[in-house]
């Protein structure tokens, strides 16, 4: 997917669930995306490949 078409989607199904209220900050790099959940500023939506990044502090969901 296009990251102008994930954001649009995301931003449709938080709308549909009444998240909207609960996004504190949208990030288009997967890098500082990475940094900031493996800090414990909360939760993401990124690519498979992040998994394989050694300093990165997760726990991925399928």
């Amino acid at each position: 997917m296009a990251p102008f078409y994930t954001e649009r989607y995301f931003n449709e199904k938080f709308e549909e669930y009444d998240l909207t209220k609960n996004v504190a900050y949208s990030c288009d790099d997967t890098y500082s995306l990475v940094s900031l959940v493996s800090a414990g500023l909360g939760i993401g939506f990124a690519p498979e490949w992040t998994t394989d990044i050694p300093t990165a502090a997760l726990c991925s969901r399928r």
